[in-house]
């Protein structure tokens, strides 16, 4: 294989994979054929051709991904489901602008809420051998606080629960051990998508600043279980949802994403996670932190699950997604004005949440690629 192939071939992991697989060939050859005409005009010829194979090869991508968005088409998930998935978003919301009207009607819908997924989820798993797609929402919810349980209840065998970073540590490794077991169960005796590892690796990045800064302030003093929970603890935390995710993506591909945003959903009923910022003064705190709760997690869970394209389904989950991690660190600053940072650990914090599901967007993508959802139509528009 000539430069020209060498080149394409790296160039054609920018296109969808059903294009890869028809024309990845043929366009390969192509590029050699070019490359052994251009090299009989001389080393320039050559080089130029290169050059805008480079170009072409790029801004074709680019209309190939473009047009494979639009060309999909699902039917959307009906209604009922979709009221299902939002329950726990709208009840946050709620919660946050008006607990002290809504307070014990919103008691009673959390609990609602908790005993039908129970009942229903056992049905349908013991009668239909099928998993609700609303169901994963909260299937989120619940990997994430049974996994924080049980890394404390690790913590507390290992020694008293209120040394500093212990539980975390545990937690973080359970993550890991989980994180490791799905993915090798799930994707072995298949490629694992290059793009997919590249975010790997800048969510395992996403831990170092949060290092750094803890050195800085304790010199000398950071224990093993405390750069642990610091340098891991969060990218872990992502990558745990996304293999869970994971375990439903060959039936609902994207629609996956539901269980790395109810994963979310236990951390950010902490109001600093919310708000960004230990500041609780600012009269507006409620309505913002209701409105981003609602954006977060019942607008894009919403409309990813009523979209019927691709394209939808990506702008449903990070449109609302971005706006929500962007606004989590910055309104603080412009509200506050200069008596808030922006702290370098919010920023890492939004970065691997959104990177979180952008892994999870390329491998549901890539375990659930059609015809599966084809075949599936009648589970996704069930409840």
């Amino acid at each position: 294989m000539n430069t020209a192939g060498r080149l394409y071939r790296v160039l054609l992991h920018l296109y969808p994979a059903e294009h890869r697989e028809l024309y990845g060939q043929a366009m390969r050859q192509h590029a050699q054929d070019l490359e052994r005409d251009a090299r009989e005009k001389g080393r320039l010829a050559a080089a130029a051709l290169y050059l805008k194979l480079v170009g072409d090869g790029i801004a074709n991508a680019g209309r190939e991904n473009w047009a494979a968005l639009r060309a999909t088409h699902f039917d959307p998930v009906r209604w009922p489901a979709v009221l299902l998935a939002a329950v726990p978003g709208l009840w946050m919301a709620l919660s946050r602008r008006h607990a002290d009207l809504f307070g014990p009607a919103l008691n009673v819908l959390g609990i609602v809420y908790i005993a039908l997924f129970a009942l229903v989820l056992t049905i349908m798993v013991w009668r239909r051998r099928s998993f609700p797609v609303w169901a994963l929402l909260p299937l989120g919810m619940l990997a994430w606080a049974l996994t924080f349980l049980a890394g404390t209840g690790l913590a507390s065998l290992a020694g008293p629960v209120s040394v500093p970073g212990l539980s975390v540590a545990a937690t973080t490794i359970l993550n890991g051990m989980l994180v490791a077991g799905i993915f090798y169960t799930m994707l072995r005796g298949g490629r694992f998508p290059r793009s997919a590892l590249i975010v790997v690796g800048l969510i395992l990045l996403s831990g170092l600043l949060p290092l750094v800064q803890l050195s800085q302030r304790a010199p000398g003093f950071l224990r093993p279980h405390e750069i642990l929970a610091a340098a891991l603890f969060e990218p872990l935390q992502a990558l745990m949802l996304v293999a869970v995710g994971l375990l439903a993506a060959r039936r609902y591909n994207v629609l996956a994403l539901l269980a790395v945003f109810g994963g979310y959903m236990l951390l950010f009923g902490d109001s600093d996670y919310l708000w960004g910022s230990p500041y609780r003064d600012w009269p507006g705190l409620p309505l913002y932190m209701a409105g981003m709760v609602f954006l977060f997690f019942v607008l894009a869970p919403a409309g990813l699950l009523r979209a019927q394209t691709d394209l939808g389904r990506a702008t449903a989950v990070f449109a609302p997604a971005i706006i929500f991690l962007v606004a989590r660190i910055t309104v603080p600053a412009f509200v506050l004005g200069e008596a808030a940072r922006i702290y370098p650990g919010d920023i890492m914090f939004s970065g691997s949440i959104l990177l979180s599901l952008i892994l999870g967007w390329i491998l549901y993508r890539h375990v659930g690629r059609a015809p599966v959802e084809e075949r599936l139509e009648r589970p996704l528009t069930a409840y």
